[in-house]
C-alpha cells in the first residue's frame, strides 16, 4: 500500500462536530484530532497508529453470498459453514461449490499439478476439457456450427456469442 492509498483510506475529526470526544480529557487540554479508518471505523489517536491498522485489511476476503469481510480464510470458512450452511468450500481461498466434484477440480489450481500436457506444444491444463480444446488450435477442429452461416467454431460457447 503506499502513502497514497493510505491518505485515501483514512481521515481526520478535523473538528468536524467541534465536540471534544476524548474519553477522559481535561479542561484547558488541547484535544488532539483523531484519525478514522474508511473501511472499518475505528479510530487512533496518531496516523501512525492508524496505518499500522491499515494493514489488518490487507488479504481481506469477502463472502461471496453476503458481502461479510473475513481477516483470515479460516474465519471466512467458519462463516460460511455457521451462517450459510456451506460444506463444500476450498480451505485455501474458502470459494464454495454446490456440488463436491467441482470442488474437487477446483483444487487443483492450488496443487499447480497440471496432469494434462499437450503433445504438440507440451502447454499442461489442470482440466482434461481444457486440453481437448486446446489441442483444437493445432488440428484446425471446428466441431460447432452456426445454423445461419455455417460457420465453424472450436467451442459451442462461441456459437451462442456469434
Amino acid at each position: 500500500m503506499t502513502h497514497n492509498d493510505d491518505e485515501e483510506l483514512m481521515s481526520n475529526a478535523g473538528g468536524d462536530d467541534g465536540g471534544n470526544d476524548k474519553a477522559g480529557s481535561h479542561p484547558g487540554e488541547e484535544e488532539k484530532e483523531r484519525c478514522f479508518c474508511r473501511l472499518c471505523g475505528k479510530s487512533y489517536l496518531n496516523s501512525s497508529s492508524l496505518i499500522t491498522h491499515m494493514k489488518t485489511h490487507e488479504g481481506v476476503r469477502d463472502c461471496g453470498f453476503c458481502g461479510l469481510k473475513h481477516q483470515t480464510t479460516n474465519k471466512l470458512i467458519a462463516h460460511l459453514k455457521r451462517f450459510h450452511k456451506k460444506s463444500h468450500f476450498c480451505d485455501v481461498c474458502g470459494r464454495t461449490y454446490a456440488a463436491k466434484y467441482r470442488l474437487t477440480l477446483h483444487k487443483k489450481t492450488h496443487t499447480g499439478n497440471k496432469d494434462f500436457v499437450c503433445q504438440e506444444c507440451g502447454k499442461a491444463f489442470y482440466r482434461k476439457e481444457h486440453l481437448v480444446v486446446h489441442v483444437r488450435t493445432h488440428s484446425g477442429e471446428k466441431p460447432y456450427q452456426c445454423e445461419i452461416c455455417g460457420k465453424g467454431f472450436s467451442q459451442s460457447q462461441n456459437v451462442a456469442i456469434h
